[in-house]
């Protein structure tokens, strides 16, 4: 523990990005349940990476990441700024030796699993990722859909962003600088994910209350009546009063 913390203390003195940074002084694997948060959803395969970006780092150590909430409860995660989330991350490429190859099952993948067809939106993206095919392999998400089907890089924001998922990942404490200026880091590195609820199709509207559709409006027969002269019939009358019973049985159908 003692020389981790000296270890990450010595990196932060030196203030070089590029230089690797030490090796966690606690980790430990937990699981649970959380909705990826829509509006904090990173997770296109290239983590949307901009060279031209301040700090945008190098592709080859680019992270997808997402923030996990309380599916149901709130209470249940820790509160911070007003909200309760867990920040999740994912590693996507590591160096490539002979103990880390890709393995026969790997190699059995559509291509878009391995380096050389990851997917990636933009021209300088494609250049950085053909730069280090040779030099590094990836590590696809572990992420499963609801039939326990193997989610592609490419559909990562298609069926992760929104949906209720089982999540499996190791928390990393870093501590970085000396007492009494040090702070320590928590880091989720996602394991495993499988979806409980699939995301809601951005285009099918959630309404409180569903109504069923008519062929012909109910209140057809009610408006007609209240367009015509009033009449003092008792057969009038009786004809109206069913009229109505029968327009709101229609809508209290639907409700």
């Amino acid at each position: 523990m003692a020389k981790a913390e000296r270890a990450h203390a010595a990196y932060t003195l030196a203030n070089e990005p590029s230089a690797p940074m030490p090796d966690p002084a606690v980790s430990a694997e937990l699981s649970v349940i959380v909705r990826v948060h829509t509006d904090h959803c990173f997770l296109q395969p290239d983590a949307f990476w901009n060279p031209s970006r301040t700090h945008a780092g190098r592709f080859e150590d680019i992270k997808l990441r997402f923030a996990g909430t309380a599916p149901l409860r709130p209470a249940l995660l820790p509160h911070h700024n007003g909200m309760r989330r867990i920040h999740f991350r994912h590693v996507v490429f590591e160096p490539l030796t002979e103990e880390n190859a890709y393995t026969e099952e790997e190699l059995k993948l559509p291509a878009q699993y391995r380096t050389e067809a990851w997917p990636v939106d933009s021209t300088a993206a494609r250049t950085a990722l053909n730069s280090i095919k040779d030099t590094h392999r990836t590590r696809a998400l572990q992420a499963y859909d609801m039939h326990g089907a193997l989610i592609p890089p490419s559909e990562y924001m298609k069926m992760l962003r929104g949906a209720v998922c089982l999540v499996r990942f190791n928390v990393a404490s870093y501590l970085f600088g000396q007492v009494p200026k040090h702070r320590h880091t928590f880091v989720a590195d996602v394991t495993y994910m499988r979806v409980l609820v699939p995301p809601t199709a951005p285009s099918v509207p959630v309404s409180p209350r569903k109504r069923g559709v008519h062929a012909r409006d109910p209140f057809a027969a009610l408006l007609s009546r209240l367009e015509r002269p009033l009449v003092t019939s008792e057969h009038h009358k009786q004809r109206d009063i069913k009229s109505l019973n029968h327009a709101i049985a229609c809508l209290e159908s639907t409700e």
